[in-house]
């Protein structure tokens, strides 16, 4: 079986539920639907599941896990999701997909960091405007963006004078550098939680009262973020009962805040409950 996997001839099919978390992900982000963040921690804490236990077979497994966990919101899942994209293209090395999917984790993993991108994947927008992040366009060569499926540095400048009508000859003109792009992000980031949502939910509990009734589902928690980024008060404004709502507040509770505002600041978090896998 291992010769198999290493050849890329893999007998077995692709994980469909895994498979139906990443059409999902593609969907919501296609259609801008409204419960995108809560699906996505869903789908990251099943990925980490299914990841502890070994289930993924296939370059597509690997593939549809990378592409869940590069919409996740910290560095390390970032480099996770980096992982699984190689190991998807060593199955099967005809997949382009994977390819470009190793750029963009790439950099979304140094921009979590705080470094300059490499491939010039990652833009920010804001205001109607659309901006490249900032990018170290010395690391890699045009070649190389070619061998990833990404837009050559030529292309991108192309691309930035068709948005904006203009006609710049550099492609600086519309880069930002970190102190502009916090900048632009400072009007809209009132608070930052410290570590991942991923992180925070792992916390869960499953009540013992709602696995004899089959509860499922999220409690959504609204709560008030001292000037400190401690949880001063929390309410339940949809719940789902059975000892879910307690822990749903007991975990929100535990969570910590980084509050640049100087105020307190009311924040909603939708904490998901599910029974847990069967062995």
């Amino acid at each position: 079986m291992l010769s198999a996997l290493a050849s890329g001839c893999v007998a077995s099919h692709p994980n469909a539920s895994l498979q139906q978390m990443a059409a999902q992900d593609q969907y919501d982000r296609l259609h801008n639907v409204p419960e995108e963040g809560s699906h996505d921690v869903a789908h990251r804490l099943a990925v980490q599941k299914l990841l502890a236990g070994q289930q993924l077979r296939t370059s597509r497994d690997y593939y549809n896990a990378a592409i869940i966990l590069q919409h996740g919101d910290s560095a390390s899942e970032y480099l996770q999701a980096n992982e699984l994209a190689k190991k998807s293209l060593a199955l099967d090395p005809r997949n382009r997909n994977a390819k470009t999917l190793i750029a963009q984790s790439w950099d979304r993993y140094l921009r979590r960091l705080g470094q300059p991108q490499w491939y010039g994947t990652q833009r920010y927008a804001r205001d109607g405007r659309e901006y490249l992040q900032p990018i170290d366009t010395t690391r890699i060569t045009e070649d190389e963006r070619r061998a990833y499926f990404v837009s050559t540095l030529a292309e991108k400048l192309a691309y930035f004078n068709k948005q904006a009508n203009r006609h710049e000859t550099s492609l600086r003109a519309y880069i930002l550098t970190n102190e502009q792009q916090r900048s632009l992000e400072q009007r809209h980031t009132e608070v930052e939680m410290i570590g991942s949502n991923t992180e925070l939910f792992r916390q869960v509990r499953y009540p013992a009262e709602a696995g004899q009734h089959g509860i499922s589902g999220k409690v959504l928690v609204e709560a008030t973020v001292s000037s400190d980024g401690r949880i001063s008060h929390t309410s339940v404004v949809r719940g789902l009962g059975y000892g879910c709502d307690e822990e749903a507040v007991r975990v929100v509770t535990t969570a910590r805040f980084r509050n640049s505002t100087g105020a307190t600041q009311e924040i909603r978090l939708a904490v998901p409950f599910a029974p847990p896998s069967q062995p």
